[in-house]
């Protein structure tokens, strides 16, 4: 019976696509409550657009990848670990299967596209994921760069492919306030933080105070969440009536400049070594002018930078995020 109706679901979507569950029930002649069980019972079959009673669902693409597919190819599980995209409705496309239907939109060939992608994987994940040395980056950037050493939890996106899955999950966090997905992305942070703070003998953090004003702060929902028991400097962004946010700045000059007059750091502590941590790194002019302050003030000694994301190239303005 019940996959009897779950199937008049499916076929009813397939002719009346973007439909609430009410609409549904009157349909097929069943309860909503019945509806909407199924619906969740079977979250994999459709997708959802809207909030409370405005739900609208549809099938989700039929071209849905088997379980041997998991085993019929090496290195199966690289993808399975790592792929992530949108649609552009917002549907998630997650591992292989994700993967499969992302090449499917494109008419790309799944066999040689897996290739590609398991190259390009294997050439930047080459320690499972440790944390990314970016310091260099920001030696080459800054004559008088402080911060000693600057890590990465991952890359922001790759050639070819776009953006990786822990810099889709950030730009939806920032721009959404998702909470599925920033306790995703506080679950990836947790353990590098742990470690940082065990080996650099890390005593205080910085969270880098959103320029932006959204309902929903990542970076405040950052400082709420990560299970770190250690004290925090508080950064305040200031400035005049407008302010600018550095990724909209183009030019390097332009964005020392912001940071170092639009950013005040406090503390009534002082410490040996301290963590500035951001969500992602463009120019590393925030990081560096930041630790600045921090040194001049005399408020730690040393001072180490971590963000959620930063690109594999040289310089590069993230945009997105």
């Amino acid at each position: 019976m019940i996959e009897n109706t779950l199937q008049e679901l499916i076929d009813f979507l397939e002719k009346e696509p973007g439909s609430r569950p009410k609409v549904i029930a009157e349909e097929l002649g069943i309860s909503r409550q019945y509806v909407q069980k199924l619906l969740a019972n079977n979250e994999n079959l459709f997708s959802v657009s809207g909030a409370g009673p405005n739900r609208f669902y549809r099938n989700k693409n039929t071209s849905i990848v088997k379980e041997e597919i998991l085993t019929n190819f090496k290195d199966s599980n690289l993808i399975e670990e790592n792929f992530y995209a949108l649609t552009p409705l917002g549907e998630e496309l997650v591992g292989v299967s994700g993967f499969k239907r992302w090449c499917d939109v494109r008419n790309f060939d799944f066999d040689a596209k897996k290739n590609e992608y398991i190259t390009i994987l294997k050439k930047y994940y080459k320690n499972d994921h440790t944390p990314i040395d970016f310091t260099n980056k920001l030696e080459t950037s800054f004559a008088d760069n402080v911060i000693k050493k600057v890590w990465a939890v991952d890359y922001y996106n790759f050639e070819i492919f776009g953006k990786t899955k822990m810099g889709t999950q950030v730009m939806i966090a920032k721009q959404t306030g998702d909470s599925s997905i920033t306790n995703q992305l506080i679950s990836r942070i947790d353990p590098v933080l742990d470690n940082m703070i065990e080996k650099f003998n890390i005593e205080a953090v910085a969270f880098v105070s959103p320029t932006i004003q959204r309902q929903s702060q990542l970076m405040t929902k950052l400082d709420n969440n990560i299970a770190i028991d250690i004290p925090r400097i508080k950064v305040h962004k200031v400035g005049a009536k407008i302010l600018i946010a550095q990724k909209t700045l183009k030019s390097l000059e332009d964005r020392i400049l912001n940071a170092s007059e639009t950013f005040v750091v406090e503390s009534q502590k002082k410490y040996n070594n301290v963590l500035i941590i951001d969500d992602a790194l463009g120019s590393g002019a925030t990081l560096n002018e930041l630790a600045k302050q921090i040194l001049q003030k005399g408020i730690a000694k040393t001072c180490y930078g971590l963000v959620l994301v930063a690109s594999p190239s040289g310089y590069e303005v993230i945009n997105e995020v």
